[in-house]
């Protein structure tokens, strides 16, 4: 997937099997990374960019402290 590859909020939400909240809240309050580091979701106007948005569920799914079950990725 194009890095620069942006999307509507419902699209980018249905992509990573989250709700549209979800990326709302990584958007405004980021998330931890796999390497610790503190991340946001890139935004022009109101598209969300795309695989931000994947490595954010990952990142959370893997995280430990998700609520989520665990599923496996996509091959």
């Amino acid at each position: 997937m194009n890095d620069d590859a942006y999307a509507p909020l419902a699209q980018v939400a249905a992509l990573a099997g989250v709700p549209a909240g979800t990326v709302r809240n990584w958007r405004y309050r980021g998330w931890i990374d796999h390497g610790g580091a503190r991340r946001r979701i890139r935004v022009q106007g109101r598209l969300y960019n795309a695989v931000d948005v994947l490595l954010a569920e990952r990142d959370t799914r893997l995280s430990g402290q998700s609520h989520r079950q665990q599923r496996p990725l996509a091959a």
